[in-house]
């Protein structure tokens, strides 16, 4: 079979491949970060791409997604094969600011970081008593030669007498190197989350933030939601393929946070990582087959410590990779986060913690105990499967609201509206429920006396809400989308409402309630509450937590303490299945109502 040329535009990257593959085959040959969200289903259309020269006819799911672009020379990456030399238009998706939440500030922590350093002088050894280098510095430091590894003395080998530097990991020396070095000690906080990946490089001698880096979840080309990772695992080579392009895009994220902070990766000792339970166990290689089928249970419950030399991460080779423990099921180590940094587990009073994402996670209970589940909200909070869905990036709509009988917006960047991200798309349907555009069961109404009822159009043989109708490719919003996002709110909602029934608790009686992740940190509560994705909590008792996966590796990195903490949060925990109780099937679908 002949090869045939392609190129990329506007990046004018030229790639050769066998005639008769796929788009998507040529993109990622060619290097170029692309997101296939339905893991190449079909499903989405959201894989377009515009074929300048050399375009195939489309096929029927095609027309059927793209409709009158495929004249124009829109293709789906994940379908369209091409046959003769091709020029391809991709839009430029790295210059995008993303707004994503990093972590919450950490206030008043203890600082009893885990990874300490000691400048030593020891003598030289002597013909006298030529003892090994290994046991010289172990007699020195006062410990048995067993805790003194013979591979971290290599960069000593040549031992004259000089001062070093001894790298302890919670007393244990973990490194030792030549010289002073002991203001040069760091670790990096991760949340690994289906969607988005948050790294924090921390300096544990002052316990601080330095700088962080964002990158989308390379996974998502093989499926938005949790389900699509665990299917393509169960596929040949599947799960080393996930493990690879997670751990690769992690050391690029290392890489570039050392470059821009001027910090040398070998004096990065610690690297702590938090997220779901499929997210953890492809990190750490391991198979997802019995989250595949009943019970769903998982391989590890953890936490996991093993070498960073044997994760294959690029910090210090002897350094500790911490992974926090999974609670149970699909409740994961971003759960136990959550708990920690609330403090959930230590409170006298009764506390709810919720984790919108496309994975939820909800806790309920208090120091005598605690009760978890997770809930598959699916990606409709971050933009996926929504018609013009976004992350919060570039021109998604973030804010909206009525004001004098029109509708206002507010995009990230100030840009030209490119579509929603959760925040936004939680706010427009606000704005259409109370302006009688959708009535409680989320049907458009074609009669409405809305003053907005001029920007309800028909498409397709249905109707869609037109954000900017003098606009011909005008941003819009389906009856589809709005399914999606009561499927995702009901899921949250039903989550809810069985826990605390399950917890033996008046909702009036829960003191507090945490929204985790991005969609919570960020949402209108009022908004929320109003489309029933909370109970009536008094809203002055809701409290926007930031990125608590993220931060809760921060904590740990900061504080030794915490360890005992985290066994405590095992201890405490229990997980429940929520599609058990015979109610769920009821209150899920009450809960879709607006």
């Amino acid at each position: 079979m002949k090869n045939i040329r392609v190129i990329f535009e506007p990046e004018k990257i030229q790639v050769e491949v066998p005639s008769g593959s796929k788009i998507i085959s040529a993109i990622e040959k060619s290097g170029i970060y692309f997101e296939l969200p339905c893991g190449e289903k079909g499903i989405c259309g959201k894989c377009g791409v515009k074929v300048i020269e050399g375009a195939p006819p489309p096929n029927e799911t095609e027309k059927k997604l793209l409709g009158e672009k495929v004249k124009d020379g829109w293709r789906l990456a994940c379908q369209s094969r091409i046959n003769r030399d091709s020029t391809i238009f991709l839009e430029n998706r790295a210059a995008s600011y993303h707004k994503i939440l990093t972590s919450k500030t950490l206030h008043g922590i203890l600082r009893k970081p885990q990874i300490k350093k000691k400048l030593i002088n020891v003598e030289k050894i002597t013909l006298e008593n030529p003892v090994s280098l290994q046991e010289h510095i172990a007699r020195h430091l006062g410990v048995g030669i067993e805790k003194v590894s013979p591979f971290i003395l290599k960069d000593v080998v040549d031992y004259n007498g000089a001062a070093e530097t001894v790298v302890f990991h919670n007393g244990d020396p973990l490194a030792v190197e030549k010289g002073d070095t002991t203001s040069h000690c760091y670790g990096i906080g991760f949340d690994l989350g289906t969607t988005t990946m948050v790294l924090t490089v921390f300096d544990l001698i002052e316990c601080k933030e330095l700088i962080s880096v964002v990158r989308p979840n390379p996974q998502i080309k093989f499926g938005d939601d949790i389900i699509s990772r665990i299917d393509f695992s169960l596929r040949d080579d599947g799960l080393e393929v996930l493990h690879r392009i997670i751990v690769d895009e992690i050391n690029r994220m290392i890489d570039e946070a050392a470059k821009v902070s001027g910090i040398e990766n070998h004096h990065i000792y610690q690297f702590v990582l938090s997220g779901n339970t499929v997210m953890e166990q492809i990190f750490l290689n391991l198979p997802l087959n019995s989250l595949s089928k009943i019970p769903f249970n998982p391989l590890m419950k953890g936490p996991v410590e093993i070498s960073a030399f044997r994760a294959g991460i690029h910090i210090n080779p002897e350094g500790i990779i911490f992974v926090f423990p999974v609670l149970g099921g699909f409740v994961g180590g971003d759960t136990a986060g959550l708990i920690l940094t609330t403090g959930i587990h230590k409170s006298e009073g009764i506390q709810l913690g919720i984790d919108i994402g496309t994975n939820g996670e909800i806790v309920i209970g208090n120091k005598n105990g605690i009760i978890a589940a997770s809930t598959a909200a699916g990606p409709a909070f971050e933009g996926g499967r929504i018609t013009f869905g976004m992350r919060a990036q570039t021109g998604a709509l973030e804010r909206c609201w009525c004001e004098e009988g029109e509708i206002h917006w507010q995009t990230i960047g100030g840009n030209s509206l490119k579509g929603f991200c959760g925040s936004g798309l939680v706010d427009l349907i606000a704005v259409l429920r109370r302006s009688g555009i959708i009535d409680e069961a989320g049907r458009f109404q074609e009669n409405s006396d809305s003053v907005f009822s001029h920007m309800l159009k028909n498409k397709n043989n249905g109707f869609v809400f037109v954000l900017e109708p003098e606009k011909n490719n005008s941003v819009y919003l389906t009856q589809k989308d709005i399914r999606e996002f009561q499927a995702a709110k009901a899921a949250i909602r039903s989550g809810i409402e069985i826990l605390i029934k399950k917890a033996g608790v008046d909702p009036k009686d829960i003191e507090k309630i945490y929204l985790a992740g991005a969609l919570g940190n960020f949402v209108n509560i009022e908004n929320i509450k109003n489309l029933g994705m909370l109970p009536g909590f008094p809203t002055e008792r809701i409290i926007p937590s930031g990125n608590t996966s993220l931060a809760s590796s921060l904590l740990f990195l900061c504080n030794s303490e915490l360890r005992k903490d985290i066994a405590e949060i095992i201890k405490k925990t229990r997980v429940i299945e929520l599609s058990l109780y015979p109610e769920f099937q009821e209150v899920f679908t009450d809960s879709l109502f607006f």
